[in-house]
């Protein structure tokens, strides 16, 4: 017969056993398990039961617990810049059980990839508890090894990780803010493709959910990030492309400081609408000279340049009254010219007639004859 002291000895051998993979081996299921142990925990030491089993088990190896989890942090996030939602309660359940220690434990460490990622991966303690709040210094510290010379690819990334995430430090510290602008636009030019597009989903994710940072005296922020434009346009792939003049889009309508909305947008889509312009006269030439477009060589640019159109329409509820007239006239020509020619893919075609629907769609019947512009197109 098993014994309790025995019994009790060979879990906590389990544990620790468990606690000692390596972190290329830590899985979903990984983090699923200590979140609920962890939750339970947590649960008894805010509930301060008279009888509490699982904290007075794991009690003791809290500091174990929180530096192998802490280890394990990469595992938790992956390339696309999405977390593990179970590794996220896990490091909000081991703040909650003992805060004073866990931010003593953070700010312990080095900069780092894991800690990039612990202090991101906080967002929504750091949002609702004053006790976090020293952290911010974390986050300078953070932005200040940005003048090193030995930042690697995952390091650049995980900050770019947790400088969204723990956006709530900007509101009081527009200097920490203007850091941050300037660390995403350093890196949407980075010859590094992972990483150019990695900024393009940090920004996204903070124009999603603190767009109002950008209000007031942030116009120079919107505009330093549209000089971009052309490289949004030619040398980010195609979805990080779109995101980017979607981003813009946004900041420009949302920014009550720009006075003249339409300059900075034909700023925006200056690229853009060149190269419509520049293709279908090309494609025209082609088929006066050759009378089909069996000699014209398709871009794939053509999509991305009708989608952003697009998508820059859809984003803001102002934006199609401040583009209709940049985009509108070069946009119906192309549409007409892709729909009458079979040599067009379907994809351009569905995209071109989307978008102009989109367009179309928010302008009255007195401007926009539709039942003519059926007729012209088809």
């Amino acid at each position: 017969q098993i014994s309790v002291d025995d019994l009790k000895n060979d879990v906590i051998h389990l544990l620790q056993v468990v606690l000692s993979i390596q972190p290329e081996d830590v899985k979903d299921s990984f983090w699923m398990l200590w979140s609920n142990i962890l939750r339970r925990y947590k649960f008894e030491t805010l509930c301060n039961f008279s009888v509490n089993p699982v904290c007075e088990f794991y009690q003791p190896f809290y500091p174990l617990i929180l530096q192998c989890l802490y280890n394990f942090l990469p595992s938790a996030v992956n390339e696309g810049g999405t977390y593990i939602f179970q590794a996220r309660g896990c490091f909000n359940s081991l703040f909650f059980i003992n805060q004073e220690v866990f931010v003593q434990f953070l700010h312990a460490q080095q900069p780092s990839e894991n800690l990039c990622y612990a202090v991101g991966i906080l967002e929504f303690v750091l949002d609702s508890n004053n006790t976090i709040q020293s952290l911010s210094q974390i986050v300078i510290e953070l932005l200040d090894t940005l003048n090193s010379s030995s930042m690697s690819q995952q390091y650049v990334k995980a900050l770019l990780f947790c400088l969204p995430h723990s956006s709530c430090f900007f509101h009081d510290n527009n200097e920490l803010f203007s850091r941050f602008i300037e660390f995403i636009i350093n890196c949407i030019n980075d010859d590094d493709q992972s990483i150019s597009e990695a900024a393009c989903k940090s920004l996204n994710y903070i124009v999603t959910n603190r767009v109002g940072l950008f209000r007031g005296d942030s116009r120079q922020f919107t505009e330093n990030i549209i000089e971009l434009t052309e490289r949004f346009f030619y040398h980010l792939d195609q979805e990080s492309s779109i995101k980017m003049y979607k981003i813009c889009t946004i900041l420009i309508c949302h920014n009550t400081q720009i006075e003249n909305p339409k300059e900075l947008f034909h700023k925006l889509l200056q690229p853009v609408m060149v190269f419509m312009m520049s293709y279908l006269n090309q494609a025209k030439q082609i088929i006066q000279e050759n009378g089909d477009l069996s000699q014209f060589a398709m871009n794939e640019n053509i999509e991305r340049a009708v989608l952003i159109i697009c998508e820059c329409t859809n984003a803001y509820y102002p934006s199609p009254i401040e583009i209709f007239n940049l985009v509108w006239q070069t946009l119906f020509e192309l549409t007409i010219f892709v729909v009458s020619n079979d040599s067009f893919p379907n994809e351009i075609v569905s995209a071109c007639l989307k978008t102009v629907a989109w367009v179309q769609s928010n302008r009255s019947q007195g401007e926009i004859d539709k039942e003519n512009l059926i007729q012209q197109i088809f």
